[in-house]
């Protein structure tokens, strides 16, 4: 009798593994769902905004009022002033400030506002200097690949829109897997 119950007490304990284990797999979020409620959030904004997303950058350059051109790293960009004709060079140091939302927060959108002197989350302008390998980029919250891989497009004294997801983001993006969204974003070269 002894002997079946230690067979039932050891069945019982491999059963509630396999219990534990199947329900800790069952809650696990993957890389690919975090990517599709990016997405989703993404979607989301571009619909409510009615936004027109390109898949091609256009040949002459110029945009609509609403459309983005979607970029090969992920950045929705449009092009509100592509500058004054000159275009970034290698150690070309750039300067830039933006306004915008952080999108898909818990608690809502929040905004931010470099053109504003008060602005907690930067420190602003932010300053860079300019590298065709982008992948040097990245501070706290806004520097990042995709924020700067948009010079490809644009040179001193211009303006863009742009949304930039985490795959290509800040450090603070990569941490909560969201969104930035750029209503404006001014870039100026700084003269020496």
């Amino acid at each position: 009798m002894k002997r079946i119950k230690k067979y039932f007490d050891l069945l019982l304990l491999f059963c509630g593994l396999i219990f534990l284990v199947a329900s800790c797999e069952a809650e696990k979020t993957t890389y690919q769902d975090v990517r599709d409620k990016e997405q989703a959030i993404i979607d989301k904004f571009i619909d409510e905004n009615g936004l027109v997303v390109l898949k091609e950058y256009p040949k002459d350059s110029i945009l609509g009022e609403k459309e983005f051109v979607l970029l090969d790293n992920g950045v929705y960009l449009h092009v509100i002033d592509s500058g004054n004709g000159n275009r970034p060079v290698q150690d070309t140091k750039i300067q830039s400030v933006a306004k915008g939302l952080f999108l898909g927060r818990e608690e809502g959108d929040v905004s931010f506002d470099g053109f504003q002197a008060d602005d907690e989350w930067a420190k602003w302008p932010l300053k860079f200097k300019y590298s065709e390998t982008q992948q040097a980029y990245r501070d706290e919250n806004f520097l990042c690949e995709g924020y700067v891989s948009v010079m490809e497009y644009i040179g001193d004294n211009s303006s863009v829109s742009m949304i930039v997801p985490f795959t290509c983001g800040s450090v603070y993006q990569h941490s909560s897997y969201l969104p930035i969204y750029y209503e404006k974003v001014d870039f100026t070269f700084v003269k020496e």
